[in-house]
């Protein structure tokens, strides 16, 4: 699908530094993504090269990542740090990657999958978020809520 729902610019969804949790349920209905990788949840405006990718299928395969980036021009907070490699079609699955000071947490149906620690404000080129598509795009085919 190339249906996607991005929200209002708003100076409380800027994360740099701050403590949050991005949480979700999807979905996919194709794996892996046909054309082009599916990026269910990203930050900023949808369209930036560095803009969090909380969520990336690659076209290779069944896994789900967490890229997040400081500078706007490398992957130098996370870099494809593996979520879960073990996607199938038509199955939910819930995802929560949290910040709390330095420390990072991604966790995949409700079990803890990695831990690491950066001190850096997360780039994003918009102070929002899409739900749906990343990287201009890299549509998601399936569901999220």
């Amino acid at each position: 699908s190339t249906q996607y729902l991005t929200t209002a610019t708003n100076a409380n969804l800027a994360l740099g530094t701050s403590d949050f949790t991005v949480e979700y349920w999807f979905n996919p209905s194709v794996m892996p993504p046909s054309s082009s990788a599916g990026i269910p949840v990203c930050s900023g405006n949808g369209t930036g090269t560095y803009d969090g990718l909380f969520g990336y299928v690659p076209t290779s395969g069944s896994y789900l990542f967490l890229y997040l980036s400081s500078t706007g021009s490398s992957w130098d907070i996370a870099n494809g740090v593996t979520i879960t490699s073990s996607l199938v079609v038509n199955n939910w699955y819930h995802v929560a990657i949290t910040r709390s000071g330095s420390t990072f947490r991604t966790f995949f149906n409700g079990s803890l999958v990695s831990t690491f620690t950066s001190s850096a404000s997360i780039y994003q080129s918009a102070n929002s978020f899409v739900i749906g598509k990343g990287q201009s795009n890299n549509y998601f085919n399936g569901y999220i809520i």
